[in-house]
């Protein structure tokens, strides 16, 4: 499905598919509609991109790595905590955020504060795709 370095197909997955297929967990996705540096999920929050996408038509989403999202009691996604994994050297927190699963990777030693429910997405490492197709930003980046 697409050839390149370790870090092309885990930093920038051309295809759905291979955001999720490869790394452990796999890629997060949520149907959002894009509009410039903004992308707007189905219950209304707004998240910010590191980017400008134009305004890609089809079925759109954002993908991000667990790696990239981080819990938070500040500004962020409203998440609803499932269970903590502890693996070793890291944990793995599973919720939702509007009833569509999502996992984020917390470091070994990070505490966690009762009030951390919300989930925030680094703009930057966010990938656009549209009908599970990487959406290249207008401007020439990302």
């Amino acid at each position: 499905m697409q050839v390149g370095t370790p870090a092309e197909l885990f930093d920038r997955p051309e295809r759905a598919f291979v955001g999720y297929f490869i790394g452990s967990p796999g890629m997060n996705f949520l149907d959002a509609d894009v509009q410039g540096t903004t992308a707007r999920l189905p219950g209304g929050e707004v998240v910010a991109l590191g980017a400008d996408y134009g305004a890609p038509q089809g079925r759109v989403q954002i993908g991000i790595r667990p790696e990239h999202v981080t819990l938070t009691s500040g500004p962020g996604l409203p998440v609803t905590i499932q269970r903590i994994e502890d693996v070793g050297r890291h944990r793995l927190l599973r919720g939702e955020i509007m009833g569509r699963p999502v996992i984020a990777v917390i470091l070994e030693g990070t505490p966690i504060d009762a009030d951390a429910t919300r989930l925030a997405f680094q703009p930057e490492r966010i990938n656009i795709y549209r009908d599970d197709w990487r959406v290249a930003a207008v401007n020439g980046g990302q």
